[in-house]
C-alpha cells in the first residue's frame, strides 16, 4: 500500500486499485508497473502477433527489445509491417502509438510517402538516428548533438532542485536521480573519446548544484571525496568522465 496525502487532494494504491478523491480506478489493462512477470508476458503477446503477422518480404531485420521494436529493409516492406501491427495488435492487447515511432532513410531521402503523418520523420537522415536512446552515426556533430541535448535535459532538472528548499530530499533527487545514473546507458553505447567535453560538463553541472546545496564552494579535495562511494566515505556522486 503506498499514500500520498497533500493538502485536499488525496491518492491511494491499495491492492491494484487506484483512489482519488473517493473515485475508483481498477487496474483492468495491461500488467503492473514493476511486475515480476511482466516481461514475460509483453514478449508472449509479441511472439504471438508476429507469429499471426508472418514474413513480410523484404523485410531484412526485425529486432524487438520488450515493447522498442527496430525494423530494416524496403520502405513499402516496413510501412506494411507497421501497418499490420496497428491492425492486429488491438487484438492481442497491443497498441501502437505511431506518435513515438520514427523512421530513418540512410541515402538522405526524406520523403517517406509510404507512411503516415503521424509518424515522425528524421530529417537528418544524412547523419544518424537515435536506436534504444543511443545515437548511431559516423559524424561527430551527430554524436555530439544528440548527447548535449541529453546533458542539457538533465543539468535543467538539476537548476529546480533547490527550488524544494529541502537539501536532505534535494541531496536524495541529485544522487538517485539526476546525477550519473542518467548517463550510464549513453556512457556504455557511446565511445567516450567522442563525447568527452559533454562529460565534463555534466560533472560540473553536479558539483555546481551541490555547491548550491551547500552555499559554499568545493575545493578540487572535497569534490574527489565527494565522488567516491558512500562506504568509503563519499557522496556516491561518481563522474561520468572517468566512469565512462
Amino acid at each position: 500500500m503506498w499514500r500520498s496525502d497533500y493538502r485536499t487532494k488525496t491518492f491511494s494504491l491499495v491492492a491494484g486499485y487506484a483512489v482519488y478523491w473517493k473515485r475508483l480506478f481498477g487496474s483492468r489493462r495491461g500488467v503492473q508497473q514493476g511486475g515480476p512477470l511482466r516481461s514475460l508476458l509483453f514478449s508472449l503477446v509479441i511472439l504471438k502477433l508476429l507469429a499471426d503477422i508472418g514474413d513480410i518480404p523484404e523485410l531484412h531485420l526485425q529486432l524487438w527489445y520488450f515493447d522498442d521494436g527496430t525494423f530494416v529493409g524496403k520502405r513499402s516492406s516496413v510501412a506494411s509491417f507497421l501497418d499490420l501491427l496497428s491492425s492486429k495488435g488491438p487484438s492481442h492487447g497491443l497498441y501502437i502509438n505511431k506518435k513515438k515511432c520514427e523512421v530513418f532513410w540512410p541515402s538522405g531521402d526524406i520523403s517517406f510517402t509510404e507512411f503516415r503523418g503521424e509518424v515522425i520523420q528524421i530529417n537528418r537522415s544524412s547523419e544518424g538516428a537515435e536506436f534504444l536512446g543511443s545515437p548511431v552515426a559516423k559524424s561527430d556533430s551527430f554524436f555530439n548533438q544528440s548527447f548535449a541535448k541529453r546533458v542539457d535535459n538533465v543539468l535543467s532538472c538539476q537548476d529546480h532542485l533547490s527550488d524544494l528548499e529541502e537539501p536532505q530530499v534535494e541531496m536524495n533527487l541529485l544522487r538517485s536521480c539526476f546525477s550519473i545514473c542518467k548517463m550510464y546507458h549513453l556512457i556504455r553505447t557511446v565511445l567516450p573519446g567522442r563525447v568527452t567535453e559533454h562529460l565534463s560538463q555534466f560533472d560540473h553541472g553536479v558539483r555546481r548544484c551541490l555547491e548550491k546545496m551547500f552555499n559554499s564552494s568545493m575545493s578540487d579535495a572535497c569534490w574527489k571525496q565527494a565522488t567516491l562511494p558512500v562506504r568509503l566515505g563519499g557522496l556516491g556522486l561518481r563522474e561520468a568522465s572517468r566512469k565512462a
